[in-house]
């Protein structure tokens, strides 16, 4: 349960941003460095003379398209990268991991708190208030995990996917408030029939003791008792027997 709560706090393990991202800008600037030192030299030889203004027209263009190619394929591949350390269309399995992380948290916890409640009433009345209260959590928590898990693109308005979203949510949020309740009914009813059964074979084991096998012994001592003990012994062997078959059944 521990690791559920803090499954948010995991996602420090991994990191961020990719590693390449960081080479990556040296490459870019190293470029952007190179652009503007040309650009300088190109000036400073206009300057001198030691190109004409065609001569330097010309240069200065060529050199424009040359840098403007590296910087667009520089940029390509820092978009190739990022696209490369995307997780199931977040920007990266860190920022996926805490979101999933903590929507899951909130989702077991809000599943742990409607399965208590339901629990301590016991069959009880539920009001209205608490069951859209807890259908509520589950229903939000639950659009946050099915969002994170299958949220890759945008393929639908967001309109209208948070509303087709969410009240799938709902209805999931529903059917799950109703086996809950089911599941704690049941096992309010199972531990009551187990105490029960358990009373019933005390009540068995003391009967046998107190009335039957003391008189029994007691009749033995006269060999004329023998249909008596015979018909006692029938009647404990049917109270066993029902005993052993509202065990069987779970009744009281």
């Amino acid at each position: 349960m521990m690791f559920i709560i803090t499954m948010s706090l995991y996602h420090a393990s991994f990191p961020d941003v990719p590693k390449e991202l960081e080479s990556h800008k040296y490459v870019y600037k190293s470029i952007i460095k190179d652009r503007d030192r040309i650009d300088k030299e190109l000036v400073n030889k206009l300057l001198s003379n030691s190109l004409t203004r065609e001569e330097y027209a010309d240069t200065l263009i060529k050199h424009k398209q040359l840098f403007k190619q590296k910087l667009r394929d520089c940029n390509k591949e820092k978009k190739a990268i990022v696209h490369n350390f995307t997780f199931n269309g977040r920007s990266s399995f860190h920022y996926w991991f805490f979101v999933f992380g903590l929507s899951f948290s909130f989702l077991i916890l809000a599943l742990r708190y409607t399965y208590k409640l339901v629990y301590k009433l016991k069959g009880g009345y539920l009001k209205k208030s608490l069951i859209f209260e807890s259908v509520g959590w589950i229903a939000i928590s639950l659009f946050w995990v099915l969002h994170t898990v299958f949220k890759k693109t945008d393929d639908l308005p967001n309109s209208v996917y948070i509303l087709v979203v969410f009240s799938i949510s709902i209805l999931i949020s529903i059917s799950i408030f109703f086996l809950l309740k089911h599941l704690a009914n049941r096992k309010h009813h199972t531990l009551k029939s187990y105490k029960a059964s358990v009373i019933n074979l005390i009540e068995l084991v003391g009967d046998i003791r107190v009335n039957h096998y003391f008189h029994i012994a007691a009749k033995a001592i006269n060999k004329d008792n023998e249909k008596i003990i015979s018909k006692d012994s029938e009647i404990m062997d049917k109270k066993i027997f029902t005993t052993l078959e509202k065990v069987a059944d779970g009744r009281e």
